[in-house]
């Protein structure tokens, strides 16, 4: 008789993405993978990009059996995430799942850093409004809601960069 060997030649399987649908500026993201080999995955890592910038490489923890996660911590000023996740089993077989891109959904509100708008208004004289205004990924407008007594609120929006000024 004679001895033949086997080698696999069959790469593992990404059965399923499980990460989160949704991330959020500031927040951790997880990553979830189901991976399976018919010899066993001995390694699994994803490709990760933060607005389109330079990758890098993020090793999954195996937590059970066949899963496979990661937590990647979102700066203040994150647009959108990329990750395409990779799987190794034993025999050097390699799959890769496909390219995801989600959207980073901004939660971080913007902030008043100075308001040096007039502090009292005179009769026949003009009202300025002045105001700092910061944001972590930035201002699309400002305005300013004011009465005079009893009447209506009115808008007002204010022109500037950084600091914005309005009079009425």
């Amino acid at each position: 008789y004679r001895v033949v060997p086997v080698l696999d030649n069959i790469p593992p399987v990404i059965i399923q993405d499980h990460c989160d649908v949704n991330a959020f500026t500031g927040k951790d993201y997880h990553m979830l993978f189901e991976m399976v080999d018919n010899i066993g995955v001995s390694h699994s890592w994803c490709i990760i990009s933060l607005d389109n910038g330079p990758e890098s490489n993020l090793s999954l923890e195996n937590y059970d059996i066949d899963l496979w996660r990661a937590r990647v911590a979102l700066p203040d000023n994150a647009r959108s995430l990329s990750y395409q996740a990779f799987s190794i089993d034993m025999s050097g077989n390699i799959v890769s799942g496909n390219l995801t891109t989600i959207p980073v959904i901004d939660v971080i509100g913007p902030f008043i850093v100075e308001d040096g708008s007039d502090l009292y208004g005179y009769t026949g004289k003009l009202f300025e409004f002045c105001v700092t205004v910061t944001d972590n990924i930035g201002i699309e407008s400002v305005e300013v809601i004011f009465r005079f007594g009893d009447d209506p609120p009115s808008n007002l929006s204010l022109e500037g960069q950084d600091v914005y000024y309005g009079e009425i």
